[in-house]
């Protein structure tokens, strides 16, 4: 399949790349993405990317291709592996980002219990084009997440992510990701500090009487030197009334660590919606 034209662009957990479709004003692209799978069970994706339209309605022109290549039931659980290449103009020079990973998650079953799983690796190189020893920079990524799901629909999951740094320089950057679902709701870490970012988190979820609750702690810290960024709580409740209306109460507090005055948070949100 092919697609031409103003688009969502979802790949994988949208890490990397998304919509943020919790938003009401989506992000899409204005792209050309190609879906390829001709081979069973094996899934070729390629996307060129020249405009990115932002949530706040503002847009960013750039040159994008996107390369992810996705083999399922490999063993228990999913292979994956990208490459993100991204040119932007920005201050009349060339900026280049680019990411190469590798990605395996999944599932193994045990009776009543599942065991879930997913790592990830990336490494990234940026060049802002100025042609100098400090324009240039690279930093890694990685995720190890475990998990269990019970019979009863309970998930509850652990795990570390880190956004690497380059000696204090630079971190980690995903431009074109879902980045509300990642790091805490309450959005303090939108950008990567340039020291990096390791995210540590505790995250329960299941239904009750038919609504969805969801309950995340975050502990952060910089990758590079010993800096504390401090703690996060998120809740969730979403009902589904029937297969056009849903209504949804979201809450994130953020308690900062008084060595870096990143400012106590809390953020709320109600909604509605209606699909039809």
């Amino acid at each position: 399949t092919a697609k031409f034209g103003r688009q969502r662009v979802i790949l994988d957990n949208a890490r990397f790349v998304g919509n943020v479709g919790w938003r009401q004003n989506e992000q899409t692209h204005d792209a050309l993405t190609i879906v390829n799978q001709s081979i069973e069970n094996l899934t070729v994706v390629y996307g060129h990317v020249t405009s990115v339209r932002g949530i706040t309605f503002g847009s960013a022109d750039v040159t994008a291709n996107l390369l992810n290549i996705g083999l399922d039931k490999a063993g228990p659980g999913k292979l994956t592996a990208y490459a993100y290449l991204i040119e932007s103009d920005s201050n009349a020079v060339d900026d280049e980002l680019n990411t190469y990973g590798i990605r395996y998650a999944g599932k193994v079953d045990t009776g009543d219990l599942g065991v879930l799983f997913a790592a990830e690796f990336a490494a990234q190189d940026v060049d802002d084009g100025l042609n100098t020893v400090a324009s240039k920079a690279d930093a890694d990524y990685t995720l190890l997440e475990t998990g269990l799901k019970f019979k009863n629909g309970l998930v509850a999951k652990v795990g570390v992510e880190t956004l690497g740094s380059d000696n204090g320089a630079y971190g980690f950057s995903t431009p074109l990701a879902t980045k509300h679902a990642f790091n805490g709701w309450a959005d303090k870490f939108l950008g990567t500090p340039a020291n990096g970012l390791v995210d540590t988190y505790l995250n329960v979820g299941g239904k009750v009487a038919g609504i969805k609750l969801a309950a995340v702690y975050h502990e952060f810290s910089a990758d590079q030197g010993s800096n504390d960024f401090g703690s996060e709580i998120d809740l969730l409740a979403v009902k589904k009334f029937n297969k056009h209306y849903t209504a949804g109460l979201k809450f994130a507090d953020f308690s900062e660590d008084n060595t870096t005055k990143l400012g106590d948070t809390q953020k709320i949100w109600l909604w509605g919606q209606a699909k039809f």
